[in-house]
Formats: C-alpha cells, sequence, structure tokens
C-alpha cells in the first residue's frame, strides 16, 4: 500500500526530472537500520546507467523534487545513492482512514486480473498415512479461489 504510493511517486519524480526513463528496476524497502528512516529507494542507482551521472547526484537532484512530497516529513541523499525517506504521521494517518474507509476495495489487487487460476481439489491418498504436507494444496487452493 504505502510502498506501492511511495514506489509511484518516486517513478513520476524522476520522470518529470529526466524525462522518458524507461521501465528501471528499483526497489522501495524498510531499511535494516532505522536510523536510515522509513524507507528507502535505489532508483538513483537503477538510472545512473541510462542518464550517465553518478548516483548521488541522481538521488540529490530526486531529493530536491520529493520533498515537496506531502507524505514525506524528509527525504535525504545517501551514499552510494539511496534515497531515504520519512513518512509525515499526519498524512499517514489521513491516508490509511482513506483507504480503510472505503472496506470492500481494502487488501485488494488486480495481480493475475483476467489469467486463469487451475485450482485443483484435494483429496486424501488413502494409502498413506496424512500430514500437515497433504492440505498445503487445499489451504492454497481455497486461498486462491476468495
Amino acid at each position: 500500500m504505502i510502498r506501492e504510493d511511495i514506489r509511484k511517486i518516486v517513478r513520476n519524480a524522476a520522470e518529470k526530472k529526466f524525462g522518458n526513463i524507461g521501465e528501471p528496476v528499483f526497489t522501495v524497502e524498510v531499511p535494516e537500520n532505522s536510523e536510515h528512516g522509513d524507507y528507502s529507494t535505489n532508483i538513483a542507482m537503477a538510472l545512473a546507467r541510462t542518464i550517465k551521472k553518478n548516483p548521488l547526484e541522481i538521488a540529490a537532484l530526486l531529493t530536491e523534487s520529493l520533498k515537496a512530497e506531502k507524505l514525506f516529513s524528509s527525504v535525504a541523499a545517501a551514499p552510494p545513492g539511496f534515497i531515504n525517506f520519512r513518512l509525515n504521521e499526519v498524512n499517514l494517518l489521513s491516508e490509511i482512514q482513506k483507504k480503510l474507509k472505503n472496506k470492500k476495495a481494502f487488501g485488494k489487487t488486480n495481480v493475475g486480473k483476467g489469467k486463469t487460476v487451475l485450482v485443483e481439489y484435494f483429496q486424501l491418498n488413502i494409502a498413506k498415512r496424512p500430514h500437515v504436507g497433504h492440505l498445503r494444496s487445499a489451504v492454497i487452493g481455497d486461498a486462491l479461489k476468495r
């Protein structure tokens, strides 16, 4: 939810700053060290070869653009080219409340929409002793059905 929002914001900022950036492969993750922020991204390193600039320089340029976003309370560039974010708690709570108001859509995703899923029926093999592993396909199938 928040990670995807951050991903869109970062991608849009990069496109505004550098034009058509194609489809860079970058991550938005929770840093191992919480002192670095709530989330961080490596988009500057992913764009370095395409834009032909130093990743830290790209991170600094993007940081200036991202500081205007109300979702973040702070944005900072860090070597070798990471961008670290701290979330604005007031806006974060507001976003969570908006998403929770739409109860039917909460937690839903369009991943796999329009694709066919084959769900096989579960049947225990009577020639073997049952164990938890036998239930795996039943649990996965039930989750996919839902």
